[in-house]
């Protein structure tokens, strides 16, 4: 696992299929607590993590995105880019709210 760049203890590294679970579980915790539109969607953190995990299987796939994790490990940050050449992932199972966000 080749690190990108480290400062103050925080590691930058391309994703990993070992970060899936955190990166999709911090995904939802931020973007259903904090991200303006998902709250007035009224999306929770479970319904967001369906749609966190084909972004986040995608990203490993593509090997575009970045983790920074603390010293044990942890992931505490990430970026998902995604080559937009490429077919979005597969969004079937994802909660109706969504429907404003990807019209």
């Amino acid at each position: 696992m080749k690190i990108i760049h480290e400062k103050d203890g925080i590691k930058f590294r391309i994703i990993q299929p070992d970060d899936f679970e955190q990166t999709a579980d911090l995904c939802s915790q931020v973007f259903a607590n904090y991200e303006p539109m998902t709250r007035a969607l009224k999306i929770n953190s479970k319904e967001f993590k369906t749609f966190a995990e084909s972004y986040c299987r995608k990203a490993i796939e593509d090997g575009l995105s970045i983790v920074a994790t603390d010293s044990n490990g942890k992931v505490v940050g990430f970026v998902i880019s995604e080559d937009l050449m490429t077919e979005p992932p597969p969004l079937d199972e994802i909660s109706g709210k969504f429907e404003p966000l990807l019209a």
